[in-house]
This record gives C-alpha cells, sequence and structure tokens, in this order.
C-alpha cells in the first residue's frame, strides 16, 4: 500500500515519526518504543545500536514488516507500515527488503548450496531458470563466495555463511537490507569481512543498509551510528572522512544528542553524574546556545545593558530647574507733596529730611511652568 509522503522524512527512504508500540504482557503493558523519530536516506549504511530492551529489535521487526506499530507513523520507500494488508506484508518482504539474521539458520536452508540458496527467493518472485542461475552468480562472486557455490552451508566457515546470506537478501533487488547482529557470533576478522561485503553491497550494488546491533565499535564500520535508549533515538555518531591540506584522508567520528519533534533530548549518562542533573534543570537561553544547570547552582543575576534615557516627566528637587531670568520691573510710585520746610530762622528747627523717591520693585513673574510640574502644566 502506497503511503502519502508528509512534509517530515518526505524524502527519506525510511521515515518514522512519533513511532510508539505497546505490548501486553498478561495485565502488564510494555512500551518498547515510546515515540521514536528516524529519519534514513536512500543510500546510506547506518548502525542502529542500543542496550537489550532499548527498543532496536523491536524497531526492526516493525521496518521488516513482521510487526504493527501501535501508533504514530512509519514508512519504508512508498509502503506505509500500518496500512498494509496481510498481502501487502508479503509482496513488502519479497520485493523490498532483504533480511540478514544472526542464526544462520534462518538465512540458509542446510540440504540446499550456496547457489540454491541464493535461487530460492528469486523463484518465489516468479524468475526464469536462466535468470535465476545468472543473477545467483553474480551475487556470489560479489560476496567474494563464487568458488564455493556448490558448498552446503556446514561445508562453510560462520563468515562464508553471512556472506551468502547477504547475497540471499540481495536475490531480488531489495530496496533495504536489514541485518540483525550479523557479526555476534563471528570473532573480529571475520565481522570486518562481514561488513566489507555489507559495504559492498552498499556502494557496488545500490542497497540502502541499516545493521542492528549491541556493539557500539560498529561506528568505525558504517556512516553513521544512532543510539537508542528507553524506547527513542538518543545520540548519533557521524562518521567522515576528508583529505587534509597535506593529501592524507582522515577519518573523523562526531556524536550529537538527538533532538525530537516534541524537544526531547537525552543527556548523556556521565553528563548527568558529573553535574548531578537529576530530577529538574534550570534551562538559560543564550545568544547561540542553552545553559543547562542543576537547579541548586546560585542564580547569577542577569545585568541588563542600560537603555536610553527617557525624557523626565519631572525634575529631580536637588537639580532644580532654573527659570529663564527676567529682567525687575521698577514702577514708579507719586510721592505726596512734603510740608514746608520751618523757616530758616529757627535754629532749633531739625534739618528737613532729604525726600526719597519711593520705588516698589515687583516680584520676578512665575515661569512658564513649575520646575516639579510636567512641562503644558502651570502652578495654581
Amino acid at each position: 500500500m502506497a503511503a502519502t509522503v508528509d512534509a517530515f522524512g518526505g524524502d527519506a527512504l525510511i521515515a518514522c515519526d512519533n513511532l510508539v508500540r505497546i505490548y501486553q504482557v498478561e495485565n502488564i503493558e510494555v512500551q518498547a518504543l515510546q515515540g521514536l523519530d528516524l529519519l534514513v536516506d536512500k543510500g546510506e549504511m547506518i548502525a542502529i545500536v542500543g542496550q537489550s530492551g532499548s527498543g532496536k529489535s523491536t524497531l526492526l521487526n516493525v521496518l521488516s514488516g513482521l510487526d504493527v506499530p501501535t501508533a504514530g507513523a512509519a514508512r519504508v520507500a512508498d509502503w506505509d507500515l500500518l496500512r498494509m494488508s496481510h498481502a501487502d506484508r508479503l509482496t513488502y518482504r519479497r520485493s523490498v527488503v532483504g533480511f540478514v539474521w544472526q542464526q544462520t539458520a534462518r538465512n540458509l536452508l542446510p540440504y540446499l548450496s550456496a547457489k540454491e540458496n541464493v535461487m530460492m527467493p528469486m523463484a518465489f518472485a516468479g524468475s526464469g531458470p536462466r535468470m535465476r542461475a545468472r543473477r545467483a552468480m553474480e551475487l556470489l562472486e560479489a560476496m567474494g563466495m563464487a568458488g564455493k557455490a556448490h558448498r552446503r552451508p556446514h561445508q562453510m566457515s560462520g563468515g562464508e555463511q553471512q556472506r551468502v546470506s547477504i547475497a540471499v537478501a540481495l536475490a531480488n533487488s531489495p530496496q533495504v537490507i536489514f541485518a540483525d547482529e550479523p557479526t555476534g557470533e563471528l570473532d573480529s576478522a571475520t565481522g570486518d569481512d562481514v561488513f566489507e561485503a555489507l559495504r559492498s553491497a552498499n556502494q557496488d550494488l545500490g542497497a540502502t543498509v541499516v545493521v542492528v546491533t549491541h556493539d557500539h565499535a560498529v561506528s568505525s564500520q558504517v556512516q553513521r551510528t544512532i543510539a537508542i535508549r528507553d524506547g527513542r533515538t538518543s545520540t548519533e555518531v557521524v562518521r567522515r572522512t576528508k583529505m587534509g591540506e597535506d593529501g592524507i584522508m582522515r577519518t573523523s567520528h562526531e556524536e550529537y544528542a538527538v533532538l525530537d519533534r516534541a524537544g526531547r533530548l537525552q543527556l548523556p549518562a556521565d553528563y548527568r553524574d558529573a553535574l548531578q542533573l537529576r530530577d529538574r534543570v534550570r534551562l538559560e537561553l543564550e545568544s547561540d546556545h542553552i545553559g543547562v544547570w542543576n537547579d541548586k547552582t546560585p542564580v547569577t543575576p542577569r545585568v541588563e545593558p542600560p537603555a536610553s534615557a527617557p525624557v523626565a516627566a519631572h525634575t529631580p528637587a536637588h537639580t532644580p530647574a532654573q527659570a529663564p531670568a527676567q529682567p525687575p520691573v521698577h514702577t514708579p510710585v507719586q510721592t505726596p507733596a512734603q510740608p514746608p520746610a520751618p523757616a530758616s530762622g529757627d535754629p532749633y528747627a531739625p534739618p528737613a529730611a532729604a525726600p526719597q523717591p519711593r520705588h516698589q520693585t515687583d516680584a520676578t513673574p512665575p515661569p512658564a511652568h513649575m520646575p516639579w510640574l510636567p512641562p503644558g502644566e502651570h502652578n495654581d
């Protein structure tokens, strides 16, 4: 059944949006996936890692069409994994995805040769015998197993069996190969050979490869390593190869925390332990990052930058505004007539006081407004 391409992951080959899977065990509900988000682009080779019970195996079962999600959205290519019928699931597992399991007994039929095992999926898909034989040999040669095409599984080593298993998974030209712990039962040297075969399937044959494992060291073998914890994606390790200025190719690994669409972020356990982050934390938004502190960390007051001074509504009392000086207004006052001076012949008469001009100086008129009132008002 074709899926509707939405805004989230519309260009991705695999898209999981808030994926939920709940199992009912007697009277107990087990939430294996708790709102998981995942995007895988076409042509990528990634690994999904996590401890036992983290949800990685449940995710693999959902993506391979063996299990049905409880809620959310899951899409592989154009197939909506929540709305497929039983017949759709058979077609999906036969032509869209291929599988490599940890137990070789799930990959190879013990009574068939390597070539016959590779031809078997093509027979179910309706391919002709000549085409089946030709493609089987091409795939075995690509996996380095053409010389052992007629051997049965018990006549091959564990690493050889897994390389034939990869050829079986590629038989019907699937878009995605899911490998569940493909090196779990192999030594490190043989495991490297198996990963080399998976890289050949990815780079030479164009298949997108998703490896599910508990081994975090697999990050050196793939382009991206996505860690799952408590049913959600928690961190990603991105592997990049660049040429330095000296002309030497160097590989770097960078770890990132995953921020899902709901804004949830899982902090690594060693970070939480080092800073004693538990229960609740204090967040601070800065110009280029977000600070996370223990809630017991003293809060440093934020000093706001000085704002431009607004127009004062009044002038403080200690700095009164000076009104412009006004020249005093002098108004002459008429003096009443003085009595006549006594006769000059009276030697005992006091001398007449010289008349003094009398002037009244008016007080300085009030300014247009008082200094403690806003402009435009006056004191009544």
